[in-house]
């Protein structure tokens, strides 16, 4: 009977040595787990410190995009402005060349009749 309980006592250690295997086996799968929930957990943290940055970009694009239709319609009002002082200088400028037409017409009528007066004075004159 004592070949009976050594061969059940070194059965036991057996069975204890294959779970003590299993159970470092099921420490190291779960050491890996952590580091892989870790890992995990960082990559969460670098993903959402992107779509932050994402965020904000998209916010600063915004706010440029809306920038530059305020600039593009300043501009186009600008365009607008100036263009309607052109046509009004150019107006102006159609009138004061009539006006400076006119006047010097009159003047050379005057110098004309003047001339003439003078003609006809001096005609007196010599005859």
């Amino acid at each position: 009977s004592g070949g009976a309980l050594e061969h059940s006592k070194a059965q036991l250690e057996y069975e204890l040595l294959v779970a003590n295997e299993h159970l470092e086996m099921i420490e190291t799968t779960a050491k890996e787990y952590e580091k892989n929930i870790e890992t995990l957990y960082m990559d969460r943290n670098d993903l959402k410190k992107l779509q932050s940055a994402l965020k904000e970009a998209k916010m600063q694009c915004t706010q440029q995009e809306l920038d530059l239709k305020n600039a593009r319609e300043s501009n186009a009002a600008l365009q607008e402005s100036h263009s309607l002082e052109l046509q009004e200088l150019h107006e102006k400028f159609k009138e004061e060349k009539l006006q400076l037409n006119d006047e010097v017409q009159k003047m050379q009528e005057s110098h004309l009749f003047e001339l003439q007066e003078l003609n006809e004075k001096l005609s007196a004159t010599i005859l």
